[in-house]
Formats: C-alpha cells, sequence, structure tokens
C-alpha cells in the first residue's frame, strides 16, 4: 500500500462525526454568536440586580441609621402651666420652639341637646422671648407660663356661674412648633399638639401638610389674659363666631 494510500481519509470517515461538523461549521459559528451575546447580556442583567439590591441595602441601612438618631421631643407641662421639651433621642442642635396656649370652651342648657363651642387662643399665656439651653439633648427648653393661675380662676369662675348656661365644660391645649438642626445639618421644623387628658399627657406630632389642614385651628377669639374673664367667655358663648356662624354643635 502506498503512502498516498495511507494519508488519505475513507469516505466512510468523511461522512461521519466529522464530515457532519465540518458541513454544519457555518451553522454552528452563526448559532454561538448570539448565544455568547445573550449569556454575556444575561450575566450583566444579573449584575446590575446584584448591584442595585446592594445599593438599596446601604440606603436602608442609612436611612435606619439616620432614624435612630432623630430627635425625639417630650412634652411635660406642670400644674403650674410651665412647659419643659426634652430630648431623647438624636441631637438636635440650634433648637428653638414656639408655644400657643389655647381653650375650647362649651355650654349648653337643659333646653337644648346642642353645645356651643368657642376656641379662644390666650396670645400671651407663654412669654414672647424664651431661654433655651445650648444643649441638642435632654432639656432643652423650660418655657414659664406666669398667668397660667390667672387662666385657670377664670374658667373656674366661669364654671361656678354658668348663667344663663346650665353647663360649661373646658379644656386646653398646647400647640408648639419646633425648629432645629438634624444630626446631618438640615433644618427641621415639626408640630406637636400636647393635651392634658386624664390617662396623662398626650402629645400628637404633625407633619407639615397636616398642620395645614388640621393643626392650627381657627380661633374664634384672640384675646390676651386680661380680657379672659368669665363675663367676657359668657358674652363670646352667646355671639356668633369670626365666620358669622352660631358655633352650636352636638357633643
Amino acid at each position: 500500500m502506498s503512502d498516498s494510500q495511507t494519508t488519505q481519509p475513507s469516505a466512510a470517515s468523511e461522512t461521519g462525526v466529522r464530515g457532519w461538523l465540518k458541513r454544519n461549521k457555518i451553522f454552528f459559528e452563526t448559532l454561538a454568536t448570539p448565544t455568547l451575546a445573550g449569556a454575556a447580556i444575561v450575566i450583566s442583567l444579573v449584575q446590575l440586580n446584584e448591584s442595585q439590591q446592594q445599593n438599596q441595602i446601604i440606603e436602608l441601612q442609612a436611612k435606619i441609621a439616620e432614624a435612630h438618631e432623630l430627635p425625639v421631643f417630650e412634652f411635660k407641662p406642670t400644674a403650674s402651666g410651665q412647659l419643659t421639651i426634652e430630648n431623647v433621642g438624636g441631637p438636635a442642635a440650634e433648637f428653638r420652639a414656639n408655644p400657643s396656649y389655647r381653650l375650647s370652651v362649651s355650654a349648653t342648657t337643659a333646653a337644648s341637646p346642642l353645645w356651643t363651642t368657642i376656641t379662644i387662643l390666650v396670645n400671651d399665656y407663654y412669654p414672647t422671648k424664651q431661654q433655651y439651653t445650648l444643649d441638642a439633648k435632654g432639656t432643652l427648653a423650660t418655657i414659664d407660663a406666669p398667668n397660667a393661675k390667672s387662666v385657670r380662676d377664670a374658667m373656674s369662675d366661669l364654671q361656678a356661674h354658668p348663667k344663663p348656661f346650665d353647663k360649661i365644660i373646658w379644656t386646653d391645649a398646647t400647640d408648639v412648633d419646633v425648629d432645629y438642626l438634624d444630626i446631618l445639618g438640615d433644618r427641621q421644623i415639626d408640630y406637636f399638639q400636647v393635651t392634658n387628658t386624664e390617662g396623662g399627657i398626650k402629645t400628637t406630632e404633625f407633619n407639615s401638610l397636616a398642620k395645614s389642614a388640621g393643626f392650627t385651628p381657627d380661633y374664634e377669639y384672640v384675646v390676651t389674659t386680661s380680657q379672659l374673664t368669665s363675663q367676657n367667655v359668657l358674652q363670646w358663648l352667646q355671639k356668633p363666631n369670626i365666620n358669622g356662624q352660631s358655633g352650636a354643635s352636638k357633643q
């Protein structure tokens, strides 16, 4: 047998697997290119998703850390009318508070199931100028209320002499705007309503949108302590309010 005969592949082998691969070489090359490209896209998408998840985790961790450092204000009115504001949370620099005191007085007669209610802002209950500590935590403000006794005396006299009404009840609340710098140095303004209830002090926080809707009430009367006498309140209860309405409502 000659060398040429030994090196030449047989016809059977050319028609086998090798021949099939050679004949379909273009097909495989054409198929492999988009397949590899698709695999690369899938890998990129997986890496992008992992990166986004990692960023979300980092953002969440930052929010949690910031939340732990947010100030937490506690308002403690005393029997004498003094208001103490404490921060038991994260630091609150350059703290300022603007408190305002209001009364809600309701009256009714035995002949009518309706109650007449008026809201009175006592604009000198707290003094205009306040003293605050420079501390970012702990007791931030102690606000005196030098006219608290006069207000309570007027309300007690009103309940003792309710005529022409048969029964008069009243409640009070302090609305407080607090202004401070948070741990990131951003200026924040929060709004609180502090009321005395049978269960103790109740503090309600409002955001800026809720403030315009419900935090700041419409005062029928804005008065000074000297104007807040039982005789004047009785007259106000019998007059229409500033909106020209009777103020009568079911209690």
